[in-house]
This record gives C-alpha cells, sequence and structure tokens, in this order.
C-alpha cells in the first residue's frame, strides 16, 4: 500500500476510468461473441484487477459473475506464483472448485504488463454452449463433475501473443460446437487485450504511484462506506429459512438456513444447518461466497465493492465432496 497523498478529484476520476475500462472491456465481449447466450442473454462479466488480484473496475453483469472473478487469479497465483505471468499470456480456467460456478463458464484472463512490471490483470467470464457433457448443452442429472463436460483448472493458452494451438484445439474437439466455443473464447481474449490496453494508458496519463494511491483510497472508502452501512443496523441475531422441493434427483427437501450476527460494524453471515451438499445439486465454496457479497451490497445500498473487514461468513462445512455435481 502507498503512503502518498491523493485528492479526491483526481481520486474520482480515476475510479471512473477503472470503470469504464470495464465497461469497455464488456462491450468488446458483447460485441465479438459467436453465440446469442452472450450477445444477447448477456451471460457474461468482466473486471479489472490489480497486481494482487483486487477488484478495481466491474462492468454490469451476472452477480454471481462478479463476486468471484478475482479468486480465479488468485488460485493461479496461489498454485504457480505470480512469477508465472509473462506479457502477452492468457489463462483459462473452468474448474467449479475454485471459480464456483458451473462447467459451461470460462474463466479467461490476462496479467498486464507496464515498464516490464505486473501492474494488474484483465479478467472475463462467460457462458460457452457446450464444453462436452453427456447431453448436448448440460446435463440436469448429473450426479457427479466427469458427466458435465471437460474440467481446466488454469491452463496457459496463450503465451507472449502467441495462441497455443494444441490446447485451443483439445478444447475445439471436446465441445459439440467447436467453432462457435473457439469464437466465444478469442471473444474474451479480445476483451482482455482491451481491458490492458486501456488500463495502460491510464497509468501513462497518471503515473503509476497516483494509480496505487488512487486504489488506496478507493478501498479506504469502500471500506468505510461498508462499515458505516452495516453499523446502522440494530445489534442482534437475524434468521430466515427457506427451502427447494429437491435437487432434482431425489425427493427430499433441500434446506437454506441463514443466520445474520450484527456485532457494531461486523456482520458474520452462517449458513450452519443448511442441508449437506446434495447427489444432484451442487453447492461449491466460492458460489455461495459471491451471491452473500451480493446480496449484502443490495441489502445495504453500499458502495464498497469487497466488503473489507467488515463481514465474515461460514457455511459448516456443508459442501459436496469431491467429485460432487456443478451443473445446476
Amino acid at each position: 500500500m502507498t503512503t502518498r497523498a491523493i485528492d479526491p478529484v483526481t481520486t474520482e476520476i480515476i475510479r471512473n476510468f477503472f470503470i469504464s475500462c470495464a465497461e469497455d472491456m464488456n462491450a468488446t465481449l458483447i460485441r465479438s461473441a459467436y453465440t446469442p447466450i452472450i450477445y444477447e442473454g448477456k451471460d457474461c462479466s468482466v473486471a479489472l484487477l490489480d497486481e494482487n488480484g483486487e477488484v478495481l473496475g466491474q462492468s454490469s453483469g451476472l452477480p454471481l459473475f462478479l463476486g468471484n472473478l478475482e479468486i480465479c487469479v488468485k488460485l493461479t497465483m496461489e498454485m504457480f506464483g505470480k512469477q508465472v505471468f509473462e506479457p502477452g499470456d492468457v489463462f483459462y480456467m473452468n474448474d467449479p472448485y475454485m471459480q464456483g460456478t458451473h462447467l459451461n463458464d470460462a474463466t479467461i484472463f490476462a496479467p498486464i504488463f507496464w515498464n516490464e512490471r505486473l501492474v494488474g490483470f484483465a479478467a472475463t467470464r462467460a457462458h460457452w454452449l457446450d464444453v462436452g457433457a453427456k447431453d448436448p448443452g448440460g446435463p440436469m442429472d448429473s450426479v457427479n463433475i466427469y458427466q458435465e463436460g471437460f474440467r481446466f483448472g488454469p491452463t496457459r493458452i496463450c503465451s507472449r501473443y502467441a495462441m497455443r494451438e494444441d490446447i485451443v484445439d483439445i478444447l475445439r474437439r471436446n465441445g459439440r460446437f467447436g467453432y462457435s466455443l473457439v469464437g466465444d473464447m478469442n471473444a474474451q481474449i479480445a476483451a482482455c487485450r482491451k481491458g490492458e490496453e486501456r488500463f495502460r494508458a491510464i497509468i501513462d496519463r497518471f503515473g503509476l504511484e497516483t494509480i496505487w494511491a488512487a486504489r488506496d483510497e478507493i478501498f479506504r472508502q469502500s471500506a468505510l462506506l461498508d462499515r458505516e452501512a452495516i453499523e446502522a443496523i440494530p445489534n442482534g441475531t437475524y434468521t430466515a429459512e427457506g427451502c427447494l422441493d429437491n435437487d432434482g434427483i431425489g425427493t427430499e427437501p433441500v434446506v437454506v438456513k441463514v443466520r445474520v450476527d450484527v456485532s457494531g460494524d461486523q456482520m458474520t453471515i452462517d449458513l450452519a444447518g443448511s442441508s449437506p451438499g446434495a447427489s444432484g445439486l451442487p453447492v461449491v465454496f466460492h458460489s455461495p461466497g459471491s451471491a452473500h457479497r451480493f446480496d449484502r451490497q443490495g441489502a445495504l445500498s453500499s458502495a464498497a465493492s469487497e466488503g473489507r473487514g467488515s463481514a465474515l461468513w461460514r457455511f459448516d462445512g456443508h459442501l459436496p465432496g469431491r467429485p460432487g455435481p456443478a451443473q445446476r
């Protein structure tokens, strides 16, 4: 974190540049996509991240995607270290147990370098029509992940601006609509390149030190707004309960319980007591985490993007053991 002081006007200008960058990425993705689920249904999201994978700017998009795009970058850094990234690289992944949504959701992200220094990431996620599941598009009766298509952890599909045709060929051959799969993949790559171009231009204009100072101030403001919104809620414990009729395979209802504890400017969201992971129903770790972020921000009308330091959540271990399904 930088200690440089920055004035509020410059901070707001840079904040809106971050958002504008993400909106340009999203427009590039939607206008370049091959399939209507993206260019008509808008089943996609993008984000601009800093060098640590923290969100700088997001476009309008699916809330479930927006809440966990950065997780993919952070997990890749945990697995391989920052040194794995090189200028011009692009990574692909779709493992639900890492990204939090089903295999059809392709996460594609690219590191951004400025003067040979890693300064951020452009990240995208979009729904691909088919990823080789047992049924076209995706099964509704799967009981394990292997019935739902190919599963990739973080995989480099572009190295120093050159496509890895061997990996692309594997993806193309294993989807029923290989032509459009590659077309949508290229649209996501184009969105990442647009984010790279725009973010470099922002740094060129303001300088990296000023950018980081603005980032730190934005994060400080977000945390403050989040805490103030929580502090306005009376201290106490709030509970709710609901259920699904079944998991699509069996006949037993699937219970969802939530308990929210508020104390001062701290909030804990606890799903203990919910039904264990069912044979036909996905509950992968980062999915409820993303949903709770979105719900909290909507309920609090807070401008915070990360809920920094103000909210914790627990799931009480009710997760399906791998290789549980993730399609529905």
